[in-house]
């Protein structure tokens, strides 16, 4: 089978099962709720949902682990028997993960903008747009990050295989990991972007009534710069030592 027969496949894994899309409802609905229930009318308080870490690290990637995990984090040794290569199944799960992750951000941020844009009508709000825009690569980014991290460490260590229940665990953990050096020079008074790893509390699109839209990639820069060196280094150093456990009472292709 052709590299796109099995993103088609493991893509078709994720968006036939029930649980991809209760897990977008839930989100999308908890958003509109939330929008509601606080009545949000000005942009500020509706983009602050959205930049604070709440919502991207407790609510936003431990779903998409959730919703990866059968299509892509349960890989097995007859998987890697049929594609015949350790280096070409990890660019498959990494590109399934990407298409997916970016449908995923896409859903999740936009149906609660229309919502908003509806209910308040700030139909021209260039800040909102900005902020927008920003946020969907910012999602995308560190929830890719996050999740080849997780993925990486998942065949690394065998045993945690054999144990799935505790991927749900990783991004919680991953969470401290990366904001905690923040918030200790936050403390201090100091401040290093590349350290950042926020949903982007931090930023402001606006100067003078005049929006930065090339700041939007500029603040995340270091996260574009970290993701493909992860990237490289994992395809051409770290897969080449993993373990995958034999399993093939269960095929997944």
């Amino acid at each position: 089978m052709k590299r796109s027969g099995f993103i088609k496949y493991k893509l078709k894994l994720i968006y036939t099962s029930p649980l991809a899309y209760f897990m977008l409802a839930l989100q999308v609905s908890f958003l509109i709720v939330y929008i509601c229930a606080n009545k949000i009318t000005t942009v500020s308080d509706y983009t602050h949902i959205f930049k604070t870490d709440f919502f991207l690290w407790i609510i936003f990637i431990p779903l998409l682990v959730v919703q990866h995990k059968v299509s892509v984090y349960s890989t097995y040794y007859n998987c890697l028997s049929r594609i015949h290569c350790r280096k070409r199944m990890v660019i498959v799960d990494f590109l399934s993960l990407a298409i997916s992750t970016c449908i995923s951000a896409c859903i999740v941020l936009s149906i609660p903008l229309c919502f908003f844009i509806i209910k308040t009508k700030t139909y021209s709000d260039q800040e909102l747009f900005a902020t927008f825009f920003f946020l969907s690569i910012r999602y995308i980014l560190l929830g890719l990050l996050v999740q080849y991290i997780i993925y990486s460490i998942m065949y690394a260590f065998p045993k945690l295989q054999q144990k799935g229940g505790s991927i749900c665990l990783f991004p919680f953990l991953l969470f401290f990991a990366f904001t905690a050096p923040m918030e200790f020079l936050s403390a201090k008074g100091d401040y290093i972007p590349v350290l950042d790893f926020s949903a982007g509390k931090n930023y402001s699109f606006i100067v003078d009534d005049i929006v930065l839209w090339d700041s939007i990639i500029f603040y995340n820069i270091h996260l574009i710069g970290y993701l493909i060196f992860y990237i490289w280094l994992t395809i051409d150093c770290l897969s080449k030592k993993w373990e995958f456990l034999e399993n093939e009472s269960v095929s997944t292709l």
